[in-house]
C-alpha cells in the first residue's frame, strides 16, 4: 500500500482566522503522535487567507482514525461556523 498525500485548503471568515489557526495548532503535536502519520504541516497563504495542511499518512485507513478522533472532530465542528466556504481536501499518492 502506497503513502496517502493530503492537500487541505481552509479559508476561515475574517473574524475567525485567528481563531482556526490557533485551533489546528492546538492538534499538530498529538496528530504528529498518531500512529500512521508521517508529517502534519500547517502552512499560510502568503497571497490569500486561507490556512493550508500538508499530511502525509501510512495508509487511508490511519487517515480514518485521524477523523475520528476527538480533538480532530472538535475542530471541525468549530469549522461549520468559522469557515468562509467548505474546505478542500485533495488525497493524493505519489506517481
Amino acid at each position: 500500500m502506497s503513502t496517502l498525500f493530503v492537500f487541505a485548503r481552509i479559508h476561515p471568515k475574517d473574524e475567525f482566522h485567528d481563531g482556526a489557526k490557533e485551533a489546528i495548532e492546538e492538534i499538530i503535536s498529538v496528530t504528529r503522535e498518531e500512529p500512521g502519520c508521517v508529517r502534519f504541516d500547517l502552512f499560510e497563504g502568503s497571497q490569500d487567507t486561507c490556512l493550508y495542511l500538508f499530511e502525509e499518512w501510512l495508509s487511508p485507513s490511519d487517515l480514518d482514525a485521524h477523523y475520528d478522533k476527538a480533538y480532530t472532530k472538535a475542530v471541525f465542528a468549530q469549522y461549520d461556523n468559522w469557515l468562509a466556504e467548505p474546505v478542500t481536501i485533495t488525497k493524493m499518492h505519489r506517481a
